[in-house]
């Protein structure tokens, strides 16, 4: 019996031990594990930052994609959120990065055999993963239901509560994507036509179906700059396309122009923005100088122009008709928003160049948009910073 006791004491007091050495091993080994994984991102962050402008993108694109094949989409975007977005390369370029991971990840898991499970924090820079990788689906496969069920994710909402319906943006793209090619020799219009068909029967809200349908002009803007499948572009009116297009669809085919007109004016903004001049209906030409601005602080941002140095864009804005003037402003401002910051955003509300008027109609498109483009941790702060008569725009 005592044998026996001895036995049973040496087991309870071994086992243990054993089991405290087992973890302190363990942990050392993440450790050693974590501080190495910690180094090579280090290193590689590092790398990228060093490379000359415009050299960089590549660098972070193939590290992230790097750490997809190696991690997983959620290591990758718990890196991102944590660590890249406080890097002003990586940050500048941010969208069209995640983009570009975006459309390559629907690839590599479809070539892998890989189910893709949607990571947190992926509504990041705009939304541009997500949106590129439903984008990939529906021009590769045409699966509209399967686009639909990636838009509704319960994921996406978490983050942003119109995360789904700019989803719903590039399944127009994608829409538009998938039929041309298979619809050769049919007009323009008839491709148009198709995709917008798909728009209107997957959305369930009238946000999701504008959404789709700016999707589909974006795409046909695309063509029209390369003559792809057939798009051939009146230089002369370039609107001419969108008053062809049903009244649900016709002011989003102004709103999606603006790369159009930038293009066709050699990145000339007031030369642009004359075209939309000649826009009859208040609505639609007002729809089409905010778009134009934003594509205009979008080149700002990619050329790295402070915000007090906008003095030239505003001075535009305000050359033009009196209908398009504050639209213009605001426009410029809602894009520092969504693709930069709301700090940028709300200090070129602040600016003192412009007028009051200005500065109240920049103030009442950027506040109600403040919380969709804000992190929630932040948004409260943010909202607090507003002056007094603009706080109740401000919901969160």
């Amino acid at each position: 019996m005592a044998r026996f006791s001895r036995k049973k004491f040496l087991c309870i007091l071994v086992v243990p031990i054993f089991s405290i050495l087992l973890l302190a091993a363990f942990y050392v080994y993440t450790t050693v594990q974590n501080n190495a994984q910690n180094a090579q991102i280090a290193a590689w962050m590092a790398t990228c930052s060093e490379k000359l402008q415009g050299q960089e993108f590549r660098c972070w694109v193939d590290g992230i994609e790097s750490i997809i094949q190696r991690k997983g989409a959620h290591a990758a975007f718990a890196i991102i959120s944590s660590r890249l977005l406080d890097e002003p390369s990586f940050k500048r370029s941010c969208n069209e990065i995640l983009h570009d991971v975006g459309h390559w990840t629907y690839h590599y898991t479809v070539d892998n055999n890989i189910e893709f499970v949607m990571p947190p924090k992926v509504t990041l820079c705009a939304s541009a993963f997500d949106r590129a990788f439903v984008h990939a689906l529906i021009s590769t496969t045409g699966d509209f239901v399967k686009a639909v069920k990636f838009c509704t994710d319960p994921q996406l909402a978490s983050e942003s509560p119109d995360a789904t319906a700019r989803c719903y943006h590039d399944i127009g793209h994608g829409a538009l994507s998938f039929y041309a090619p298979r619809m050769t020799g049919e007009k323009p219009q008839q491709v148009i036509a198709r995709a917008l068909e798909e728009c209107a029967k997957i959305s369930s809200t009238p946000l999701q179906l504008d959404y789709c349908a700016g999707g589909v002009f974006s795409e046909v803007i695309k063509f029209y700059q390369t003559n792809k499948y057939g798009f051939s572009l009146n230089k002369e009116d370039p609107f001419s396309f969108c008053r062809e297009q049903a009244d649900p669809y016709r002011r989003m085919c102004y709103y999606a122009a603006k790369p159009l007109l930038l293009w066709l004016t050699n990145n000339d903004f007031p030369k642009a923005a004359s075209f939309i001049e000649s826009i009859v209906e208040d609505t639609y030409a007002i729809a089409a100088i905010d778009s134009l601005a934003t594509s205009v602080t979008m080149r700002n941002i990619a050329n790295n122009i402070s915000v007090v140095d906008y003095a030239g864009d505003i001075f535009a804005c305000r050359a033009l008709q009196e209908r398009l003037r504050l639209p213009c402003i605001a426009g410029l401002a809602i894009e520092l928003l969504t693709h930069s910051s709301p700090v940028d955003a709300l200090e070129f509300c602040r600016l003192s160049l412009l007028s009051e008027q200005e500065r109240d109609g920049c103030f009442r498109r950027v506040a109600p948009n403040l919380a969709e483009w804000t992190p929630r941790d932040k948004i409260q702060e943010i909202c607090s910073s507003l002056e007094e008569k603009y706080k109740e725009f401000c919901q969160y």
